[in-house]
């Protein structure tokens, strides 16, 4: 018997589990693929630094403390954050009927130091209603994961992490539910 082609291959899975009313997807975190941590001054990413669209996280602090290969941060990543329309036409040219992403917490809300006060980020809320909005224009559900290990920094002590750092804190449950409320 002839090998299937990739055209036969791509039907049967297709048929098989999207057409069964199971999802068939692709899947992101935050961290890893939005970059957008600034605003700048020139396109596509470059030039000078004029803003924040995000906070710090545990895993900004992390990669600027060790040494990574080149350098690497995940300050711009493969910038997903300006470049999602691409990636959601190709999610849909590809037939997937489902995504799951990370809301990065730095993202979509700002925490005051003092206080750990929580309030929305216009400009984050803006970008995951485009991507929701975006996604489901094109037939694609939206699976959203809330927390991917991107601990935002303000909720750390850094100087007594047993006792008071990141998940240890004893008021790490009420920050995420005032995150997840919001």
């Amino acid at each position: 018997a002839a090998a299937a082609t990739d055209e036969e291959m791509e039907r049967v899975i297709v048929e098989t589990f999207a057409g069964r009313g199971a999802l068939l997807g692709s899947a992101t975190a935050a961290h890893q693929v939005e970059g957008g941590r600034f605003t700048t001054s020139g396109p596509d990413n470059t030039g000078e630094i004029t803003g924040r669209l995000r906070a710090n996280h545990i895993w900004d602090d992390f990669s600027r403390n060790v040494t990574l290969r080149g350098g690497d941060t995940a300050d711009v990543a493969v910038d997903f954050y300006h470049h999602w329309e691409k990636d959601v036409d190709l999610i849909h040219s590809l037939q997937f009927n489902a995504f799951r992403f990370s809301i990065s917490w730095t993202r979509l809300v700002r925490i005051d130091p003092s206080t750990k006060a929580q309030t929305i980020n216009p400009d984050g809320l803006a970008f995951y209603q485009n991507l929701v909005d975006g996604l489901t224009a094109k037939g694609v559900e939206p699976v959203v994961t809330l927390y991917h290990w991107d601990l935002p920094s303000a909720l750390v002590d850094y100087r007594n992490l047993t006792a008071h750092g990141g998940l240890n804190d004893p008021d790490f449950v009420g920050h995420f539910v005032a995150y997840a409320e919001l």
